[in-house]
């Protein structure tokens, strides 16, 4: 299935389109001007490909620039990687460059590695840059401030 959206847009964007495997799921994601022709689009990809398992799970999202090849992000990342557990869940996202090799998004991390608690939940449990090296996980904190019973009141 396809679908077409008209666009007006001072970036000469003339149609977004989408289209969708026999499940359902989203296929591509791409961006052409007025007469047709590909496009980079507002997050600077011309085309965004989706791969999935057979329980429908992504596996891989890639971009693509006007010439059909892989075109990285700001980061340099082309290949968003899902390592899936047996229950079909994400546990590992890893980024990759055109080239194959592990590359860090904006936080210097190349993995984002989680786990499953028992309510069936996952939570972050360690990150990676692209050496294999485990980063810190930062500590959400309180708000230092005190509040005095005037300001509550």
């Amino acid at each position: 299935m396809v679908y077409k959206c008209r666009i007006n847009s001072t970036e000469g964007i003339g149609q977004e389109k989408r289209l969708y495997n026999a499940d359902g799921l989203l296929k591509t994601h791409s961006y052409l001007n007025d007469q047709g022709s590909p496009i980079l689009g507002p997050e600077g990809y011309f085309k965004k490909e989706f791969f999935y398992n057979d329980a429908g799970n992504t596996l891989r999202i890639s971009t693509y620039g006007t010439d059909n090849r892989l075109l990285a992000n700001e980061d340099s990342i082309t290949d968003f990687v899902y390592q899936i557990y047996p229950s079909t869940i994400a546990r590992r996202i890893s980024f990759y460059n055109a080239e194959g090799n592990k590359v860090e998004d904006s936080y210097g991390v190349s993995e984002y590695i989680y786990r499953k608690e028992l309510d069936g939940l996952y939570f972050l449990e360690s990150q990676l840059n692209a050496n294999g090296e485990e980063i810190p996980i930062e500590e959400e904190t309180e708000d230092d401030t005190e509040t005095s019973d005037e300001m509550v009141n």
